[in-house]
C-alpha cells in the first residue's frame, strides 16, 4: 500500500465514483481528504439533514482514504469488531488514574484522555462484509457510513454518502472497493 500514498486520484478516479453514485461526472467536485492521503468527490443533492433546528443540504459523497500498511488482521479485528466489556472499561480507567498517581499527568490531562476514550471506544461492532478482501467492516452513519477494507497487510477505507437508503449506500462502498482492488491490479499485476 505505501505505493500507492498520494495516488488515490488514480486508484479511484472522479469517473469510477461517479458511475458508483449514479451522477454525472461534470458536476463533481474533487478534492484532496482531510487526512491528506485519500480523495473525497462530492456532488450536490436534494437530500437534507437536519442540524440545530435548520434543514442543512447533504452532498452525495464517495471518497477513499486511509491508506495505510502494516495492517494485521488480528490488529484489523480488534478495530472493528471488539467491543471492550465494563471490565475492561474499568480496568483502562484504573491505568489513567495510575498514571495520575505517579505524576505522569495532571487530573485535567486524565479527564481528557478518559473522555476521548469514551468518544472513541466501540460500542457496537462493526457489520463483517465476506467476500470484500481479507476482511471488511462496514461502520453506518447518520450520514452514509464507512467500509474499512483489509487485503494482506494494507488497509483503506471508503465513504459512501449516495442515499438516505443504508443498504444502498453499503453496497455503494462494495463497488467501489472492488473498482479501486481492480484498479490497483491494474496497475500493478498484483494486490496491495
Amino acid at each position: 500500500m505505501a505505493r500507492w500514498k498520494g495516488q488515490a486520484i488514480a486508484l479511484f478516479p472522479a469517473e469510477v465514483a461517479a458511475s458508483i453514485a449514479n451522477e454525472r461526472v461534470d458536476r463533481v467536485d474533487t478534492r484532496p481528504d482531510a487526512g491528506g492521503d485519500g480523495v473525497r468527490h462530492l456532488w450536490p443533492s436534494a437530500r437534507v439533514i437536519e442540524y440545530a433546528g435548520m434543514k442543512v443540504p447533504r452532498k452525495t459523497v464517495m471518497a477513499l482514504k486511509g491508506l495505510r500498511s502494516g495492517m494485521t488482521r488480528e490488529r484489523f479485528d480488534s478495530r472493528f469488531f471488539t467491543v471492550l466489556d465494563d471490565a475492561q472499561r474499568r480496568q483502562f480507567e484504573a491505568q489513567v488514574d495510575a498514571r495520575t498517581a505517579q505524576g505522569d499527568q495532571t487530573p485535567e490531562q486524565a479527564a481528557q484522555v478518559k473522555g476521548l476514550a469514551v468518544s472513541l471506544l466501540r460500542t457496537t461492532p462493526a457489520q463483517a462484509i465476506e467476500h470484500v478482501g481479507d476482511a471488511a467492516a462496514w461502520e453506518p452513519g447518520k450520514q452514509g457510513g464507512h467500509l474499512h477494507v483489509l487485503i494482506g497487510q494494507s488497509q483503506f477505507t471508503i465513504e459512501a454518502d449516495v442515499s438516505d437508503d443504508p443498504d444502498a449506500n453499503r453496497e455503494a462502498a462494495i463497488t467501489a472497493v472492488r473498482a479501486v482492488m481492480e484498479r490497483m491490479e491494474q496497475y500493478t499485476g498484483l494486490t496491495p
